[in-house]
């Protein structure tokens, strides 16, 4: 998954953020801050992927300070939207 990061970011370069989506398993935000693997997001698989992923791994995850969730965004759809 790391290695993914540096061959995407060569084709790329820094004109766009890169996603790693469809992930049975989310990214360990440290390990990527270390090798600087900065993916603008993540999203991963359901279901019976998700049931087999240890809860407290999840945990540490969803709640580390690099990772933002989606209750954690604002709502600019009624601040920013139609008028």
């Amino acid at each position: 998954m790391a290695e993914m990061y540096p061959a995407v970011k060569n084709i790329t370069g820094d004109r766009v953020p890169i996603a790693y989506h469809e992930c049975g398993v989310p990214p360990n935000p440290d390990s990527c801050f270390k090798k600087g693997a900065m993916w603008s997001w993540w999203m991963e698989w359901h279901t019976n992927f998700i049931r087999k992923v240890d809860p407290k791994y999840l945990k540490y995850v969803y709640n580390h300070d690099l990772i933002i969730t989606k209750d954690e965004l604002p709502d600019i759809v009624s601040k920013y939207g139609e008028k």
